[in-house]
């Protein structure tokens, strides 16, 4: 056998073991690695604070149940199977909490609603089969001059005075947020999520 031949030889093996394994990982590959099924993929709608106080703010508990019902119907019509709902915007909750003043997008008082709207929103949500997501800002209790007075105006303002840092916007408007350096922060933040989480 000639040289040649035996380079020929060689390449015709390399060849038929290249193709051996592409075909090996072609049939390999389990599909869904390639592209999400269906009933993983996530189509989100995202419902925020702003939201929640144009549409949902000072109802009573059967108002708010009906809203949040046809809000939910129209996300499902559309093929949504997935709500991003903020319950935490600034230092304050939609659902009855030890650590936060009730939120004033649910009511405009910032007394208690008389119901728990995170549990409401939750279970409207089950009955449309549609993911619930609970979406909080952990460290800003205020955003200007407005949301800062509000927060100070709660009692926890003192309870968590030193914790708290106060700095200005981009229009020298006055901010608050819990210091990320402070453990006690932190705890405050965790204690809030275990809140959620056992609604």
């Amino acid at each position: 056998m000639q040289r040649g031949d035996i380079v020929n030889k060689r390449m015709r093996i390399k060849y038929i073991i290249c193709i051996f394994l592409f075909c090996r990982i072609i049939f390999d590959i389990n599909p869904s690695c390639l592209a999400l099924e269906p009933a993983d993929e996530k189509r989100a709608c995202w419902i925020s604070y702003i939201d929640i106080g144009e549409q949902l703010c000072d109802l009573n508990k059967k108002q708010f149940r009906k809203k949040v019902g046809k809000m939910y119907d129209t996300l499902a019509c559309n093929n949504i199977n997935t709500v991003i709902v903020h319950v935490r915007a600034m230092g304050d909750s939609m659902y009855p909490s030890k650590y936060y003043p009730w939120s004033r997008y649910i009511k405009s008082d910032g007394k208690r609603p008389g119901y728990n709207p995170l549990s409401i929103m939750i279970e409207e949500a089950g009955k449309r089969n549609l993911r619930f997501e609970a979406w909080i800002n952990p460290y800003r209790l205020s955003m200007n001059d407005a949301t800062t007075d509000v927060f100070k105006s709660t009692k926890y303002y003192k309870k968590y005075k030193k914790i708290i840092i106060e700095y200005k916007n981009a229009d020298g408007e006055s901010c608050l947020s819990l210091d990320p350096s402070k453990q006690k922060a932190i705890d405050i933040i965790m204690a809030g999520v275990s809140e959620i989480v056992r609604d």
